[in-house]
């Protein structure tokens, strides 16, 4: 039997994509290797392996871009790539070797940002900023920007000889975005900033109030019921994006018998109840920096006859 969505993807499979970059023989005096091609008619996604000089996969990666940066020792490789869809993949480029050389000075390079990831969410105003060291460095700057507030610059730190720092309560005062920038220097030359932002946000999210079923409904016993719910947003500066939800059910409203609990990240949650009586239902939420909800719906109750 073939899939519905076998159906309506585009049949890739004799067909093979175009590589932009690197090219066959290249040399890279780089810690950064860019891999760049062609999209691909019917391709929804990409599928890139590199192999090192041993022959052993040391990335395999799938993504939507037809480009990639990536991070690599010096050292002689390989590449293939194909596209694939939901029910098809192309042909595997043949494979192309690169060599990366040990660059003899920073200009061409990046510094590597590693935690906290652009776009992160927390609500710690402690952590440790940590990046990869690049050998020929002797040192690193490091500046902190405070982007809700005018791009407000809050430090700027020489002299760096590791590659962590420390932020805590005395620099994160406030919730806001916050941009970290990281260069490398040594005596001869230097990088450009390497920039990464993540958000301070230590506003619980508001109670959700519950949709359907209504308070006091019946239901069918043995039916499968479609529970939902709203969340208004909350007042805080940075509003993180919602992890999760937390769905519970009882037979009391004290919710302590027959106490079941489930998580979901949509707003909405299907159940089969498979025995009659009364039944309450409460949901609480979770942004994606870790603050739990203020506290539950209120909860509705539902009959099942």
């Amino acid at each position: 039997m073939i899939a519905c969505e076998d159906i309506l993807e585009k049949d890739i499979t004799t067909d093979t994509l175009n590589v932009l970059s690197p090219k066959e023989g290249t040399f890279i005096e780089s810690n950064i290797v860019v891999f760049q091609w062609e999209a691909l008619k019917g391709a929804n996604k990409y599928h890139l392996q590199i192999e090192d000089k041993k022959a052993l996969i040391i990335k395999d990666t799938l993504t939507s871009k037809t480009a990639l940066k990536l991070s690599l020792q010096p050292g002689n490789y390989k590449f293939k790539i194909r596209g694939e869809n939901a029910g098809y993949q192309s042909n595997y480029t043949v494979p192309i070797s690169f060599d990366v050389k040990l660059p003899t000075s920073l200009e061409n390079q990046f510094v590597i940002l590693k935690s906290p990831s652009n776009g992160f969410f927390t609500n710690r105003n402690n952590l440790t900023l940590i990046w990869d060291p690049i050998k020929i460095a002797t040192s690193y700057t490091l500046e902190l920007y405070d982007m809700t507030n005018g791009n407000l610059l809050l430090l700027s730190k020489e002299g760096i000889t590791s590659s962590t720092y420390a932020l805590d309560a005395s620099i994160l005062k406030s919730d806001a975005l916050y941009e970290w920038r990281i260069k490398a220097i040594n005596t001869t030359s230097a990088t450009e900033f390497s920039k990464a932002a993540f958000s301070l946000d230590t506003t619980p999210p508001n109670a959700p109030q519950n949709l359907l079923p209504n308070n006091s409904d019946s239901r069918k016993v043995n039916t499968t019921i479609d529970f939902s719910w709203k969340l208004d947003s909350d007042a805080g500066v940075i509003k993180s994006p919602i992890d999760s939800y937390i769905i519970e059910f009882a037979m009391d409203i004290d919710f302590t018998k027959d106490f079941e609990s489930q998580i979901t990240t949509i707003t909405s949650y299907q159940k089969r109840m498979t025995s009659t009586g009364t039944y309450f239902w409460r949901v609480k939420s979770k942004d994606k920096a870790g603050n739990v909800g203020l506290g539950y719906s209120k909860a509705n109750s539902l009959l099942i006859n």
